[in-house]
């Protein structure tokens, strides 16, 4: 059995018992490196700028703003997908 991380969303004394050496979901730790979200919905090929599907050019790192945090954009274009990390 793999060890329980924080995407695992381990938030209560009942789930956190069932696995041993089980780290606390984020919304208890809020750890720094944090993986926030996954998602297929690629920002960069909304903005036309995906090198697979659209043939652009390499860009800069990309960010969002969200109520003052600034959030960096990860990119795995092998599978297809965007993540969302703390800044």
């Amino acid at each position: 059995m793999k060890k329980a991380t924080y995407l695992d969303n381990l938030s209560n004394r009942l789930s956190l018992s069932l696995s041993d050496g089980a780290e606390k979901a984020y919304e208890l730790t809020h750890r720094k490196d944090a993986e926030l979200m996954r998602t297929r919905y690629c920002i960069r090929y909304e903005l036309g700028l995906c090198p697979v599907h659209q043939g652009a050019k390499p860009t800069g790192p990309l960010f969002l703003l969200n109520n003052g945090r600034r959030l960096a954009l990860g990119f795995d274009c092998a599978a297809c997908e965007m993540t969302v990390v703390e800044a």
